[in-house]
């Protein structure tokens, strides 16, 4: 098409608007060559622009510290000169800490080769382009770049302004998913439909606003209860199907994100049973228009199985026994904390390892073997193995592993439950031990019961001759070697019996130095023949008050200790006795005695020693260094107790491979309180002529203690059936003024009889006589109105002396016996 002419006032008019621009132009470059000029601001198609010119001043840096857009100027190497505050906004980071920084460092690594070009590009000119910075918590931000080249005194720098892109990309990618979606609606909606109906969740169709429910699918109504005729064109809320209080904060959730994600929530059944579901929810476009699809995921069944399985898991972290569970190869998976208590190893430590971690060397291989056998074959194991810790202690566990199946039937996993029984297995040790003692206990009163009515005889028969031989008789010497034997018999008889005494047994005034000489007769035939044993026992004074039975025991235990040390190497014990004074400033072990007179038990050998780290513990209950079997741990904790109760204590001293020496200190008795324990008079000064009825089942016994009893004045009739006895007495109450009885008797005990002849005359004095019972103790007898008690067996000026003090013609003070 031919062009158009432009007429005459036209082109007038063009040529006064050039002259104009013109003009203002001159005006420009007038003013750029004065320096009025900072920059130059071009609006274009893609984004302002500015360009820098020599001898910017405050107006322009004012113009870009305003700037929405971020600015930055740097060197040819890329050093950061400025930036502005919204440059500095998008890096997240204060601007002066970007001065003198690279600014490569800033560019996402995507963009690093785009960013390269851009910057060639802008140094020759000018380069515009879209680059990716890096923000400080690891992202990436979109920005647009616009890069231009100015001159800085002479010197080439680049100004680079960006513009945000986030913005316009997340509206494009709202734009281009709504577009996606509306496309996808559209084209399958046939296709939504069925997945709709068919799908397992409950779903459904309403209104953004009131929540009307348009549409739901079957899940929904088999779930529910409802029919769809009765949900549809309902709300949640009228059907009680979900609280006003989870409805509207749902709804303060779509108002603001226009979808909900996962959130639980409890719906309602028609039959007013609640379930837990997890809700979702989207703002959707229809061709009715936008409604809400929700969707929700029914997780009632769900929820308890967590809950059974965190209470399961709860249950075994907390758990006394150890749970140890491995895979199919035996390797551990899990372990719970009392694992790591009791082996020692962390949890760390144990899983993934094998639980030949634990392995003692105890068992063999046939017993693993055996137990690989039998859990591979998908059967349980139990039995009792031996375990090692990590410090390299052993225990013992009972222990049961299970296979665990899948639905296919194969082994998944193994599971491992054991209990220490460590301490329980020593416990039964200790009862049996108990009870072994108790045994003897009891084998050993019934002995010394029968062994008492032996020595009775003896003991009675030789006082009562040596009371009518003339001390010129040559048989004055046999006899009394008899009643000493007998006395000696007594004594260890009493020694015996005390395994079977509960109760404590008086103190008395014991001189040890006899004792000891005792207990090393009957430990020289005990002890191997390589042992030497030494004593010095020649000291001034060795009375103390102590139970004589219990003394025996300790030095019995420490001597016995000493030779078990020495058994195998052979070497010697001495045991040596010496008078202590002990200070103010008492030394170690004794440092809680009272200051005074002590007497010293040494005693001490040539064995191996004790170590350093347990001389503290050798005195505490079941501690010992002895292979199981060999002892009971109880010796030095039952000395260290009964020298407490004599108010002494027990020192030891040692060193490895120096031997051992235990020293006993005992509170000596002064003089005055000897001499105030010792016995005055003389039998003679002990008779009577009271009446005096004597009741014992054994015939000899009382025909045996009638003649000393009557030899000393007294009128004696002699029962051996305590029913007669009673009898008598009942029939004549006034007849006697002292009963004495034994306490074992057939149908009647001395305690049943003492009781009955107390109820007929309260006043009368009895005496009750046994050689071991335990069915009454002298603290017993005396609290039920029996006057005396006197063990077996009976010794004439023991009787003449008690029967005194009970009859009240004798001050018992003055006739303790000396024993």
């Amino acid at each position: 098409m031919k062009r158009q002419e432009k007429t005459r006032a036209e082109l007038l008019a063009e040529i006064a608007d050039l002259e104009r621009r013109l003009a203002d132009s001159e005006d420009t470059l007038e003013a750029i060559r004065n320096g009025e000029v900072d920059a130059i601001y071009v609006e274009g198609p893609v984004g302002d622009q500015v360009f820098t010119l020599k001898g910017a001043n405050h107006t322009y840096r004012t113009l870009i510290e305003e700037m929405n857009q971020g600015a930055v100027t740097t060197t040819q190497d890329r050093t950061i000169l400025y930036v502005n505050p919204a440059f500095a906004k998008l890096l997240q980071r204060p601007p002066q800490g970007l001065v003198g920084t690279a600014l490569d460092q800033y560019i996402g690594p995507e963009s690093e080769p785009v960013f390269e070009t851009l910057c060639k590009e802008g140094f020759q000119g000018g380069a515009r382009g879209e680059i990716a910075l890096a923000e400080k918590a690891g992202g990436s931000i979109p920005v647009y770049a616009s890069m231009n080249r100015v001159l800085l005194e002479d010197e080439p720098i680049l100004c680079i302004a960006v513009t945000d892109l986030r913005e316009q990309k997340r509206q494009e990618a709202i734009v281009q998913a709504e577009r996606f979606s509306r496309a996808v609606l559209e084209a399958s909606e046939e296709l939504f439909s069925k997945a709709f109906h068919s799908a397992p969740f409950l779903m459904s169709i309403s209104s953004i606003e009131q929540g009307e429910f348009f549409e739901v699918n079957d899940t929904f109504c088999r779930v529910t209860g409802y029919e769809r005729e009765e949900i549809i064109g309902s709300t949640s809320v009228d059907l009680v199907f979900l609280s006003r209080e989870d409805r509207q904060r749902l709804n303060r959730e779509i108002a603001q994100n226009g979808r909900v994600r996962g959130v639980e929530v409890e719906l309602r059944k028609k039959s007013g049973e609640f379930f837990t579901c997890l809700y979702f929810a989207e703002v959707i476009s229809l061709k009715q228009g936008r409604r809400l699809l929700s969707i929700a995921e029914d997780i009632t069944e769900r929820r308890q199985v967590e809950a059974d399985r965190t209470r399961l898991m709860t249950a075994i972290e907390q758990m006394d026994e150890i749970v140890v569970i491995t895979d199919a190869r035996g390797n551990i998976q899990y372990v719970n904390p009392a694992f790591e208590r009791i082996t020692g190893y962390t949890r760390h430590d144990a899983v993934g390892k094998n639980p030949r971690i634990l392995k003692s060397g105890v068992q063999d291989e046939a017993f693993y073997q055996g137990l690989w056998q039998t859990i591979k074959s998908g059967k349980s194991w139990k039995n009792r193995m031996v375990n090692r810790r990590k410090d390299g202690a052993l225990y013992t566990d009972e222990t049961s592993i299970t296979p665990v199946l899948n639905v296919q039937g194969d082994i998944t996993n193994f599971v491992a439950v054991k209990r220490d029984i460590t301490a329980e297995i020593e416990m039964e040790r200790r009862l049996a031990q108990a009870q072994k003692m108790e045994a003897i206990g009891t084998l050993a009163a019934g002995i010394a019961h029968d062994f008492n009515n032996i020595l009775s005889p003896i003991l009675v028969d030789s006082e009562m001759v040596l009371m009518q031989l003339s001390d010129e008789s040559p048989l004055q010497v046999n006899l009394r070697r008899i009643n000493n034997a007998g006395e000696r018999a007594r004594e260890l008889v009493r020694q015996i019996l005390a395994f079977a005494r509960a109760h404590d047994q008086e103190l008395v005034a014991v001189k040890v130095t006899p004792l000891i000489k005792e207990s090393v007769k009957f430990l020289r035939s005990s002890i191997p023949s390589t042992i030497e044993i030494r004593s010095d026992l020649d000291i001034d004074q060795d009375t103390v008050m102590a139970d004589p039975t219990q003394l025996h025991q300790v030095v019995m235990n420490l001597c016995t200790n000493a030779a078990h040390a020495m058994a195998e190497t052979g070497g010697r014990l001495d045991i040596v006795l010496t008078n202590e004074t002990l200070g103010s400033r008492l030394p170690g072990m004794v440092s809680e005695l009272t200051p005074g007179r002590y007497l010293k038990l040494s005693v001490a050998d040539t064995g191996p020693g004790i170590d350093p780290g347990l001389q503290k513990k050798i005195f505490e209950p079941y501690f010992t260094t002895k292979a199981p079997g060999k002892g009971t741990g109880m010796g030095l904790s039952l000395v260290h107790g009964i020298v407490e109760r004599f108010e002494g204590t027990v020192a030891v001293q040692s060193e490895p491979g120096r031997g051992a020496r235990f020293e006993v200190y005992l509170p000596l008795m002064d003089e005055e309180s000897q001499a105030s324990k010792r016995m005055t008079g003389s039998v003679s000064d002990l008779k009577g002529n009271e009446r005096i009825l004597l009741i014992d089942d054994e015939s000899w016994a009382v025909e045996a203690i009638r003649p000393m009893l009557e030899k000393l004045g007294y009128h004696v009739t002699g029962r051996t059936r305590s029913i007669e006895a009673l009898e008598e007495f009942r029939n004549n109450p006034d007849g006697f003024d002292l009963v004495i009885t034994d306490m074992t008797m057939p149908r009647m005990t001395g305690k049943g009889l003492a009781r009955e002849m107390l109820k007929i005359r309260p006043e009368i004095p009895i005496i009750l006589c046994t050689g071991f019972s335990e069915q009454i103790d002298e603290k017993t007898a005396l609290k039920m109105g029996i006057r005396a008690y006197v063990m077996k067996p009976i010794i004439m000026h023991q009787m003449a002396r008690t029967i005194r003090q009970v009859l009240g013609s004798l001050d018992a003070g003055n006739w303790k016996l000396d024993t």
